[in-house]
C-alpha cells in the first residue's frame, strides 16, 4: 500500500511511499516499513502493536466495477475525512484500473497521526485489523471530584534526611570542589585507636600498621571525596584491616620465593668487564698490525677486527642486563627484607589482626593472587555498610523528633499543672481575705487593695 496523504509522529510522510507488512527478523513484529518515506535515508520501521486507534475501508473498487468507485469514493472519502486529507483522496480516486481490485483505507493512530493509503492488499488489511484487535485499550485518565484522603504524615515526612540511591561504581562523581588530592581527618572510632596499640612481633606490628594506616586514611579520602562522608561503622575498620592482611600474607608469600642472587650477578659484572676490556685490547692490537700488514694480509686482519667488535658488542650487551638484574633483585630484596626477617611471618600477621578483631574469621595463610586497592574496592567497602549506616541516620532524625515532641509535650504539661496550681493558690488566698473582712479583722481598704495584689490588678 501507499500514502495519499498521512504524517509521522507530525512530519508529512511523502505522497505514494510505499509501506508494507513486515515479516522479518530485523525488528520486532507486527510492524509496516517503507524505504520510501521521504525524511530519512533508512528504513521506516512503524510498530503495530497498541498504536492503532481504528482502521476503516473509505472507498473499494473491484476488477468487475463493483463497490464504491471512482467519484463516488471521492465523494465518501471527503464526507469521512475533512480538510485536505479528504480532498487528496478524492481527488485520487476515478483513476483505477479496471483490471484489478482496490482498497483505500483511513488509518488513525493513538499519537494523533492519520494515514490514508491506497492499494491496501488482503493480507494488509487483516495484519491492520489483528494488530486493532489485539491491542491493549487506551488509558482513559477519569477526574474523580472527590477529595483525595489526606495522607498521615510519618516521621519520615517529617525528617530532612532522604536515604539515597546506592550509586553504581562506574557513575560515581566526586564532589563539587573536591580533588583526588583531597583529604580530611580520621574520625574517632575505637577499632582504629585499638590497632594502634596492637601488642606483637615489633617488626610484624609495625609493617601490619604501616600498611592498615595508610590503607584506612586513603579509604576516608576517597568516602569524603565521594559523598562528603567519613568512616563511620568498625566493619569498614575491619574490612580495610583485613584487606590489609590479606596483602602482607601474599607478600609474605612472594618474598619467600624471592632468591638473593646479587654475589652471582656481581661476579657476572666483573667477568663482563674484563672481557671487554680484553676486547679493547685485541681490537687495538689488531688495528695496529693492520697498518704494517701487506695488501693479500689485510682482509683477513680487518675481518678478526669485526668479529672482536661484535665480540665486545655481546659483551656490553651482557654487562647492562647483569647490571639490571642486579638493581631489580636488590630492591626486591630490600623491600622484603623485613617481612623474610620474621620466621613465621604469616603467622605473625594473623596473630595481629585476630588479637584486634577477635570475633573476626582471619583469612587463609597460602593465599597468592595479588589484591588491588582500588576504587571499585572502596565501592565495595562501602557498599558493605551503606544501607546499615542510611538507616541508623535516619533512625537517630526520627528519635530526635520524637523526643523533641515529647519534651515539648512534657513542657505544655508542667506549664498548664503550673497554671493549674496558680489558679488554685491565688483562689485560696482569695477565700482566706474574704474570710479576714468577715471577721472585720481587715478593712474594705485593705481588702481591696490585697484583692488587686493577688489578682495581679
Amino acid at each position: 500500500m501507499f500514502i495519499i496523504e498521512g504524517t509521522y509522529k507530525g512530519r508529512s510522510i511523502e505522497k505514494r511511499a510505499v509501506f508494507q507488512v513486515y515479516n522479518g527478523d530485523y525488528h520486532p513484529k507486527p510492524c509496516l516499513y517503507s524505504y520510501t518515506h521521504g525524511f530519512s535515508d533508512e528504513r521506516l520501521f512503524v510498530s503495530l502493536k497498541n498504536t492503532i486507534e481504528s482502521v476503516d475501508i473509505v472507498a473499494q473498487e473491484q476488477a468487475t466495477g463493483g463497490g464504491v468507485q471512482g467519484a463516488a469514493g471521492g465523494a465518501v472519502l471527503g464526507f469521512l475525512i475533512a480538510g485536505p486529507l479528504g480532498t487528496a483522496v478524492g481527488a485520487g480516486l476515478g483513476s483505477k484500473k479496471k483490471g484489478r481490485d482496490n482498497t483505500t483505507l483511513a488509518i488513525t493512530w493513538r499519537n494523533g497521526d492519520v494515514w490514508v493509503v491506497d492499494g491496501a492488499s488482503t493480507q494488509e488489511y487483516a495484519a491492520l485489523k489483528t494488530a486493532l484487535a489485539t491491542s491493549k485499550p487506551k488509558k482513559i485518565s477519569s477526574k474523580t471530584t472527590n477529595k483525595k484522603t489526606k495522607k498521615k504524615t510519618s516521621y519520615k515526612d517529617k525528617i530532612k534526611i532522604k536515604k539515597p540511591k546506592f550509586p553504581n561504581y562506574w557513575g560515581l562523581t566526586r564532589k563539587k570542589g573536591k580533588t583526588p588530592k583531597s583529604t580530611t581527618t580520621l574520625p574517632d572510632i575505637a577499632a582504629i585507636q585499638n590497632l594502634q596499640n596492637i601488642e606483637g612481633n615489633p617488626v610484624a606490628v609495625k609493617l601490619f600498621l604501616k600498611l592498615f594506616n595508610d590503607e584506612i586514611e586513603k579509604y576516608n579520602n576517597w568516602k569524603w571525596q565521594y559523598f562528603d562522608l567519613q568512616i563511620e561503622t568498625e566493619k569498614e575498620v575491619n574490612t580495610i584491616a583485613q584487606h590489609a592482611l590479606k596483602k602482607l600474607i601474599v607478600t609474605t608469600n612472594e618474598a619467600s620465593k624471592i632468591k638473593d642472587n646479587s654475589k652471582d650477578l656481581e661476579v657476572e659484572i666483573e667477568e663482563c668487564n674484563e672481557s671487554i676490556e680484553d676486547y679493547k685490547s685485541k681490537i687495538k692490537a689488531k688495528k695496529d698490525e693492520l697498518k704494517d700488514a701487506g695488501f693479500f694480509s689485510k682482509g683477513g686482519i680487518k675481518q678478526e677486527i669485526l668479529n672482536l667488535e661484535h665480540w665486545m658488542k655481546d659483551a656490553k650487551s651482557d654487562l647492562s642486563k647483569a647490571k639490571r638484574s642486579l638493581t631489580s633483585v636488590s630492591k626486591k630484596v630490600k623491600s622484603v627484607k623485613e617481612i623474610k626477617s620474621l620466621e613465621k611471618g604469616s603467622e605473625e600477621f594473623v596473630l595481629i589482626y585476630s588479637n584486634a578483631f577477635p570475633s573476626e574469621k582471619a583469612p587463609s595463610k597460602t593465599l597468592k593472587s595479588k589484591l588491588f586497592f582500588n576504587d571499585e574496592f572502596l565501592c565495595a567497602t562501602y557498599k558493605k555498610v551503606f544501607d546499615e549506616t542510611w538507616d541508623k541516620r535516619i533512625e537517630d532524625a526520627i528519635n530526635e523528633i520524637k523526643e523533641k515532641e515529647n519534651q515539648e509535650k512534657e513542657t505544655k504539661k508542667k506549664q498548664g499543672s503550673a497554671s493549674n496550681k496558680s489558679k488554685a493558690s491565688k483562689k485560696q488566698q482569695l477565700i482566706e481575705l474574704k474570710e479576714l473582712l468577715d471577721e472585720e479583722l481587715i478593712t474594705k481598704e485593705e481588702f481591696d487593695e490585697s484583692r488587686k495584689k493577688i489578682l495581679g490588678l
